[in-house]
C-alpha cells in the first residue's frame, strides 16, 4: 500500500515497503543501536582484558625484563632479517638421463706434492677400465722440484728449463758414472742394507769387471766389439769373429738397446737385467741406491681431458705404454733399476669438472706419509683412491640464468703393497707401485641452485613467532619473580618481621 508506513524494532523507526528507514522524534535511531549491538559483541571477543590505569602495578624488575625482552626482540629480528636477505644453496637429486648421449669430455684438474719422488722419475697415464691407454689425454703437466723440506726449489733465472730443453732435444746429457778402478767396499753397506743387497752387489760388480776385461781383450787383438740387441733387429744364421751374432745392427751399449725396445713398444727390464753391456749400470745403479740421501719431491700440476666412462689416472714409476699383449706397463729406466719408490704425498687439489662456489672436495688437503721401504725390497707400495662422480649443475637463480655443470665426488682410499696382483697395470716384478685414481660416473645428478631460505609472507610469521615467543617468556618470568616478591613479603608480615 502507497504511503505505508509499519513500525519496526519497537517503536525505534518506521520503515516503508521500500525499505526507506524515517526515525522518530525523540528516539534512538536504528543505526545507532546496531552500531551498540555490534560494539557489544566485539567486547566480548576481546581475549585482552584490560585493567583501570589506576590500578595497575607495575614494578622495578618488571621493568627490568620488559628491558631485556626489547633488547632480545631486536637482536633476534635483525638477526632473521639478514638470515632472509642471504641466499642459500638449495639442491635437488635427479636422474641423469642426458649422460647416456653425453660425449663432452671430463676435465680433471689435479695439483699434488709426491715428497719422496723425483720429477723425472715418475709419469702420468690414464687407462680405460678395460685397461686400455688413453693417448693424449693429459693436456697440461708442471712439474716443480721440491726440497727435503717440501718446499719448491728456487732455481736460477732460466737456469732449469734451458737444461731440461737442451736434454730433451737430445743434446748434450749427463756423463754416467764410470766404474772405477777399486769400487768402494760393499762391506761400508752393512747395517744399511740386507746380506742379499750386498751380494747383489757382488755379483753386478764381478759382471761389469768382467765385461770390461772382455773389451779390452778384444781391443787388443783387433777385433771390434758388436753385442747382440737380444730380439729387437733380425738376426742372421752368421756367426763372426769372437762367436759374435752379427744381424748388420750391433747394440754396444745399454742405452742402444733400450732405444731399440721402444721403438718396438717391447718391456726392457728383464733385458736391462740379464744384458752384458749393462753389466755396468746394473752395479753403478744399485749401489747408488743403497747409499742414497732423500734429495726431495716433485711438485705437480695436470689437467686430463677424460671420456664418461669408468678408468683411471696414475703416477707411477718409468714410462707407461702397451705391452703388444695388449697390457699397460710400465718401463722403468735403466738408471732406477733397483729403485725402491716411497709415494708419500699431500693432495693440494683434485676437481673434476670447473669449481662453482660452495663445492667442496674431500680430497682436498688429503695426505698420506708411507714407510720408506729398505733398499733392495720389491719397489714400495700403491695408494688407491676410489672416486665415485656425480654429475652437477650450478645456476644462481632457479629460473633464469644458465647452468654451470661440473662433477662432484665421494672418495675412498686404500694402501696395499706392490707385491699384491692387481688386474690392469702389470709389471714384471708384479703389481706397480704408485698413486692410483680410479674413477666411475653415476648415473645421478645433482641440481644447486640460490634462492632465499622462504618467502614474505613465511618472514611476517617468523617475526610474529619471535615477538610473541619473547613476550610470553617474559610474562612468566615477570610473574615468577613478582609472585615470589609476594610470597616472601607476606611470609616476613605474618612472622613479624617486616619493617
Amino acid at each position: 500500500m502507497d504511503g505505508l508506513w509499519a513500525r519496526k524494532d519497537g517503536g525505534n523507526g518506521l520503515v516503508d515497503e521500500q525499505g526507506l528507514r524515517a526515525p522518530l522524534s525523540g528516539g534512538l535511531g536504528w543505526e545507532s543501536r546496531m552500531r551498540s549491538r555490534w560494539n557489544d559483541w566485539l567486547r566480548k571477543l576481546d581475549v585482552y582484558p584490560k585493567t583501570v590505569e589506576d590500578v595497575r602495578l607495575r614494578s622495578v624488575t618488571g621493568g627490568i625484563i620488559a628491558l631485556f625482552s626489547y633488547i632480545c626482540i631486536g637482536i633476534l629480528v635483525v638477526s632473521e632479517f639478514l638470515r632472509w636477505l642471504q641466499p642459500q644453496l638449495h639442491s635437488n637429486v635427479l636422474v641423469d638421463a642426458r649422460s647416456i648421449l653425453d660425449t663432452e669430455p671430463i676435465t680433471v684438474d689435479l695439483g699434488i706434492d709426491l715428497l719422496a719422488v723425483g720429477c723425472d722419475e715418475f709419469s702420468l697415464d690414464a687407462l680405460t677400465a678395460n685397461g686400455a691407454q688413453l693417448p693424449n689425454s693429459v693436456v697440461e703437466l708442471r712439474k716443480r722440484p721440491l726440497d727435503a723440506s717440501g718446499q719448491p726449489v728456487i732455481f736460477p733465472r732460466g737456469a732449469f728449463g734451458r737444461s731440461r730443453l737442451r736434454n730433451e732435444r737430445g743434446g748434450v746429457a749427463p756423463a754416467p758414472q764410470a766404474l772405477t778402478e777399486d769400487p768402494p767396499n760393499t762391506q761400508q753397506l752393512e747395517g744399511r742394507v740386507s746380506q742379499e743387497v750386498r751380494a747383489q752387489l757382488k755379483q753386478y760388480r764381478e759382471e761389469a769387471i768382467a765385461f770390461r776385461d772382455r773389451l779390452a781383450a778384444l781391443n787388443k787383438t783387433g777385433v771390434a766389439y758388436c753385442g747382440s740387441c737380444y730380439g729387437a733387429v733380425p738376426q742372421t744364421d752368421q756367426v763372426g769373429e769372437a762367436n759374435q751374432i752379427t744381424s748388420g745392427v750391433c747394440c754396444n751399449t745399454c742405452d742402444e738397446i733400450r732405444v731399440l725396445y721402444e721403438e718396438r713398444n717391447w718391456a726392457f727390464d728383464q733385458v736391462l737385467r740379464t744384458a752384458e753391456q749393462c753389466a755396468e749400470k746394473r752395479y753403478l745403479t744399485l749401489l747408488h741406491e743403497a747409499g742414497r740421501v732423500q734429495s726431495g719431491g716433485c711438485r705437480v700440476s695436470a689437467r686430463l681431458q677424460l671420456p664418461r666412462v669408468a678408468g683411471n689416472f696414475h703416477f707411477a714409476p718409468g714410462k707407461g705404454h702397451t705391452h703388444r699383449m695388449g697390457h699397460h706397463v710400465h718401463s722403468v729406466d735403466d738408471q732406477l733399476l733397483h729403485r725402491t719408490y716411497n709415494f708419500s704425498h699431500r693432495i693440494r687439489h683434485l676437481r673434476f669438472g670447473p669449481l662453482f662456489p660452495h663445492q667442496q672436495n674431500p680430497l682436498d688437503g688429503a695426505m698420506r706419509i708411507l714407510e720408506q721401504p729398505p733398499p733392495g725390497s720389491p719397489f714400495g707400495n700403491m695408494v688407491l683412491y676410489y672416486c665415485k662422480l656425480i654429475p652437477t649443475t650450478y645456476r644462481r637463480d632457479r629460473q633464469r640464468g644458465d647452468a654451470l655443470r661440473s662433477m662432484e665426488y665421494a672418495a675412498a682410499d686404500l694402501t696395499q703393497s706392490s707385491e699384491q696382483d692387481r688386474v690392469g697395470i702389470t709389471h714384471s716384478t708384479g703389481a706397480l707401485p704408485g698413486i692410483f685414481f680410479f674413477y666411475e660416473p653415476q648415473p645421478l645428478q645433482i641440481a644447486y641452485f640460490e634462492g632465499r631460505m622462504y618467502g614474505l609472507l613465511h618472514f611476517i610469521v617468523q617475526l610474529c613467532a619471535i615477538v610473541g615467543g619473547v613476550f610470553t617468556v617474559s610474562s612468566m618470568i615477570d610473574r615468577f619473580v613478582f609472585g615470589a616478591g609476594t610470597f616472601i613479603r607476606a611470609q616476613k608480615r605474618r612472622l613479624g618481621k617486616l619493617g
